[in-house]
């Protein structure tokens, strides 16, 4: 059984069309007992139009350190657009998605 994908509380985020932000996202309430936690990976969704622009909007690779997990760096977003940013994680042999929104602005 799949488990259910959680929202960011913090969300909606919004980011100027010129900085670079890499998010760090706290998974400990998602990992109550320590297990490591390995295979980071997010993706980004501009929401519009429902098109992947991971390749194009974010440099670098995501990363884990603990219970803290880093997303590439997110740049260039386009101002009014929504963004949905995915991260993943492998926890106790399942995938754990958090995601949440970031707004591209001026």
């Amino acid at each position: 059984m799949p488990l259910p994908s959680r929202k960011f509380n913090q969300t909606p985020w919004s980011q100027g069309s010129n900085e670079h932000i890499a998010y760090e996202i706290d998974f400990t309430k998602w990992n109550p007992h320590s297990t490591v936690i390995s295979n980071p990976t997010a993706t980004l969704i501009d929401i519009t139009n429902g098109v992947d622009v991971t390749a194009t909007k974010m440099l670098g690779a995501a990363s884990i350190l603990g219970n803290i997990f880093t997303t590439p760096s997110v740049y260039g977003l386009v101002d009014g657009v929504q963004y949905r940013l995915n991260c993943y994680i492998d926890v106790d042999g399942n995938t754990l998605e958090a995601w949440g929104i970031i707004i591209g602005e001026t």
